[in-house]
């Protein structure tokens, strides 16, 4: 048999070994020597630290230099601060102070106009009320000669339990007159001046004392034969625990007496009620 060898193919291979082997070459020839590249590395690193170091360092003396120039405004501001504290604490005190005389003037304006209501109604009334005194006046009609006329009451509340307990006192000016009606010619007046006390227990019970005669005026006439007016008195009638009516009787003389009017002002003070006593006017007849 004949042998063949394959030539094509082995020329082919030869022919690639030797590009590759070309190019390797190539390669290694254009490529830095092995033993340069420590040396650059270590000089562009050695280079960048160090430029890096002294970013640092001019950062930390700028820093430094701001600080420095503030130090004086800071000492100033602690200066300060210092100095004015002690005032800052009054200013304070005085803020506060103020701001309680304040609070408390606020709540007593409102109690105050809280009571106007009840104070106009009272004036009204012919009454004034403050603290433990109660004033009120009252005129009547139909006083005739000699016969009681009742004036007004004094009445306390029974309370919801044993709390009825108190004490007062009433004085009463009084002015008792005749003849003033239409074109009379001749009329009369006097005063007269008492006063008298009560005490209650809680329970409720009480007792009065008699009326005490202060004093009263010589009458005044212009025709005292005509129209006078002689003794007065006042009597304090228990109607029941709660209740204290006051009734007065006058002499009006004179050879034609007429009806007389009464007009009285009454001052009431008292202690320990839980509600205040009060002054009711009695119907007259007018």
């Amino acid at each position: 048999m004949e042998s063949r060898i394959p030539w094509i193919p082995i020329l082919v291979l030869i022919v690639s070994a030797g590009l590759v082997f070309v190019v390797v070459t190539s390669f290694i020839g254009d490529s830095t020597p092995p033993s340069d590249l420590p040396g650059e590395f270590a000089t562009s690193t050695s280079g960048e630290t160090a430029s890096v170091g002294a970013s640092l360092s001019a950062l930390r003396q700028e820093l430094t230099d701001l600080q420095e120039s503030l130090r004086p405004a800071l000492q100033s501001r602690d200066n300060f601060i210092t100095s004015v504290g002690p005032q800052l604490d009054e200013f304070r005190e005085a803020q506060a102070v103020t701001t309680e005389a304040i609070a408390s003037m606020s709540l007593s304006i409102e109690n105050i106009v809280g009571q106007l209501p009840r104070i106009a109604e009272s004036e009204l009334r012919g009454e004034l009320t403050y603290g433990n005194v109660i004033r009120k006046s009252f005129v009547l009609n139909g006083l005739i000669d000699e016969k009681e006329l009742p004036l007004f009451v004094i009445r306390t509340t029974d309370e919801e339990g044993d709390v009825d307990g108190g004490f007062y006192s009433v004085q009463m000016h009084v002015l008792v007159g005749q003849g003033l009606i239409g074109r009379s010619g001749a009329n009369a007046s006097k005063s007269y001046i008492s006063a008298f006390n009560r005490q209650m227990v809680p329970a409720g019970s009480g007792t009065n004392s008699g009326i005490a005669v202060i004093g009263s005026s010589p009458s005044t006439g212009n025709n005292r034969g005509l129209r006078d007016v002689g003794d007065i008195e006042m009597r304090a009638v228990e109607t029941s625990e709660y209740e204290t009516e006051l009734r007065l009787t006058a002499d009006l003389l004179g050879s034609n007496p007429l009806e007389g009017v009464v007009v009285v002002s009454v001052e009431l003070i008292h202690y320990g009620f839980a509600t205040p006593p009060q002054l009711v006017e009695l119907e007259s007849d007018n």
